[in-house]
């Protein structure tokens, strides 16, 4: 019967070997990631608000702050009358270059939507504030809400500031 302890010690040395490499790669990646020239900001709120565009049917969900910010990520979420009201398409805004979305769930049965996207990497921050677009194929009442359980992800803060949300 072969021995396996040559194996062991190959495993062994491939791990010390990677560990030095993952830190150095998690490092680059920090530091290719931009810089915020400004200290921490300090926020009392920031504005959410849902308004109808021109186009029947579509609304955006745009952010409003008092300070100048760096939006790194945003969870939204919204309700809506599933009897009265149906979603056909929700996309990111043009807030980023570019944009990854990370969640996207429309629940026809209970009306509730939960939406999270965030910004590549390199990719800037417009002067354009509108987080998503969403379209109805069909709005008799216009129940779509918007939910201060919604979050935003600020570079500089460790935690969601607090949100208003504008009716």
């Amino acid at each position: 019967m072969k021995s396996t302890a040559p194996n062991h010690k190959i495993a062994k040395v491939i791990i010390a070997l990677s560990v030095p490499i993952i830190l150095s790669l998690t490092y680059f990646i920090a530091l290719s990631l931009p810089k915020l020239n400004n200290p921490a900001p300090t926020l009392t709120s920031i504005s959410l608000t849902l308004t109808p565009t021109s186009t029947p049917q579509t609304y955006n969900v745009t952010v409003t702050s008092p300070i100048d910010y760096q939006l790194n990520a945003f969870q939204l979420n919204l309700t809506f009358d599933p009897q009265t009201t149906q979603i056909t398409n929700i996309s990111p805004g043009p807030i980023w270059e570019k944009a990854t979305i990370l969640a996207k769930t429309i629940d026809a049965t209970t009306g509730n939507i939960s939406f999270s996207a965030g910004r590549e990497p390199q990719a800037q921050q417009t002067t354009n504030p509108i987080l998503i677009t969403i379209t109805l194929s069909k709005d008799s009442t216009n129940t779509l809400k918007l939910l201060n359980t919604s979050q935003l992800a600020l570079a500089g803060l460790n935690q969601s500031p607090p949100i208003t949300i504008n009716e």
